[in-house]
């Protein structure tokens, strides 16, 4: 990559478990962002595609987890954002022109919660409260993603919102199918 010319290239990764030799079959997704940093370019735009394949319920041969993966983006170049947007993480600097709204910011967080250290219970409390209170296409796009089940994120979150909306049957049916799908460790570690 280092010798072609380019004005910005954007590299789009796959981090899902598809058998022998991907993301779930050992670190594959971390050998490929090493990759990226031993060329020296610290400009890239980073899309990692299929980010529900690093969750440590996601496959029989677990990878690397989200947290991880955020780091050997950051060892990459420490001044890039790293952002969790539906299926997808993205990592640019921070003069690119990207702009996430605060419910993408606090999904970030709440994903990220209990893999970084660096994110506190508080954070998380306020984030997942900012969570519930998405409106407009943050909303839609909270209740379109519920559809993957992996990890039981999107159905937390979607809970979260009609817990806000006074749907208090559905967010608990949500709730006991985030627990069914991996998401009780999580729960339990905020109560």
């Amino acid at each position: 990559m280092s010798k072609i010319e380019r004005e910005k290239t954007v590299l789009f990764l796959d981090a899902h478990y598809c058998g022998p030799g991907t993301a779930n079959s050992g670190n594959v997704l971390l050998r490929e962002l090493s990759a990226i940093k031993e060329t020296g370019i610290m400009d890239l735009i980073i899309i990692i595609d299929d980010i529900r394949g690093l969750l440590p319920c996601a496959g029989p041969n677990p990878g690397p987890d989200l947290a991880q993966v955020k780091n050997a983006v950051l060892a990459i170049n420490n001044s890039y954002c790293f952002k969790v947007l539906g299926e997808q993480a993205i990592a640019y600097l921070p003069e690119e022109s990207f702009i996430t709204s605060s419910a993408v910011d606090a999904c970030t967080i709440s994903r990220l919660y209990g893999y970084d250290t660096t994110i506190t219970e508080d954070q998380v409390l306020k984030a997942e409260k900012l969570i519930g209170q998405s409106s407009g296409l943050d909303r839609d796009a909270i209740f379109e993603l519920s559809v993957f089940r992996e990890g039981g994120y999107y159905q937390f979150w979607k809970g979260l919102i009609l817990l806000e909306e006074k749907d208090c049957e559905e967010a608990k049916q949500l709730f006991k199918d985030a627990m069914k799908d991996g998401f009780l460790n999580r729960l339990s570690s905020l109560v």
